[in-house]
């Protein structure tokens, strides 16, 4: 009965070894999931990929330049099998600015800011960027994650080209995935982008409510995406006086436009002249007119 229980006692303590052991081998598999991925830095503007030759950055959307800025300065390589540039926005030799210097994906034409997690064929990683721009670290986020859907329920007549979400230090553009992935948190419409030949407009978060991407399941144990319904019907508001004639004046420069979910849509291409209706307290028309466009 003693050599029994002696060799369970060792079985037993064999067994933890052993198990210590893998865990301590699985934790070294982690570490080795870090991929380090070269960057060249290039200090002359004609030696820019072609494939990156129009980059619109976030900061000439929100400003309405449409002139591409001229960078002298960046980095360029493949991760993941994806062409990536890097841009030192500010110019200060740094390349690892979060929310600041930027990315940009996949010959895309819209610049996406450092994030410390980025959003490769719709998978995950943690990024680090090597502060001169020489390389690019990923590990695969192991962190609680969700699928958000924000094309499908946007209703606008054309589709929406630049789409960035943001939660803290995450910047990420979700326009290229109905049902992209994202890490779990509130997250904010930092700012989208339409486009279509030479007529745009950009939009922001405004009184939209944030945006809960929650770890959740159904019944069946399946993902339940996070969606939110937006775009149409979209709502004018605006300044007027009334003058000692009884006319109507409405200040152009005070005319905003917001869609069904509070976000607001700005700096649009052509500048939009819409048509005025003053209604009675019946809802009777009592007047209309439209902008003088000289």
């Amino acid at each position: 009965m003693k050599k029994i229980l002696i060799l369970s006692s060792v079985l037993a303590l064999a067994f933890l070894v052993s198990s210590d052991l893998r865990s301590q081998d699985n934790t070294s598999t982690r570490s080795v999931e870090v991929k380090d991925y070269p960057m060249a830095v290039t200090n002359n503007t004609n030696n820019r990929p072609s494939s990156f030759a129009k980059v619109l950055t976030p900061q000439l959307i929100q400003e309405d330049k449409h002139v591409p800025d001229d960078f002298p300065v960046f980095s360029s390589g493949k991760v993941e099998g994806v062409e990536l540039m890097l841009i030192d926005q500010n110019k200060n030799g740094s390349y690892d600015e979060i929310g600041t210097d930027l990315m940009v994906f996949d010959k895309s034409r819209y610049g996406v800011p450092v994030s410390s997690v980025i959003n490769l064929k719709n998978k995950l990683y943690e990024c680090k960027v090597d502060p001169k721009g020489v390389s690019i670290s990923l590990k695969p986020y192991e962190g609680k994650c969700n699928e958000l859907d924000l094309l499908g329920g946007f209703k606008c007549p054309t589709g929406v080209d630049l789409l960035i979400v943001n939660s803290g230090d995450i910047y990420i553009n979700v326009a290229g995935n109905k049902k992209a992935l994202v890490p779990v948190g509130s997250y904010n419409l930092w700012l989208g982008y339409i486009e279509e030949g030479t007529s745009h407009a950009a939009i922001k978060q405004n009184q939209m409510k944030p945006i809960e991407v929650a770890e959740a399941v159904d019944k069946d144990g399946k993902i339940v995406t996070t969606s939110v319904q937006w775009g149409a019907s979209f709502r004018f508001e605006f300044n007027f006086s009334v003058d000692d004639y009884d006319k109507v004046k409405v200040t152009y420069k005070s005319i905003r436009v917001f869609g069904s979910a509070d976000e607001e849509y700005y700096n649009f291409s052509p500048k939009i002249f819409p048509q005025v209706e003053v209604l009675d307290g019946a809802k009777t028309q009592v007047s209309k007119g439209a902008f003088c466009v000289g």
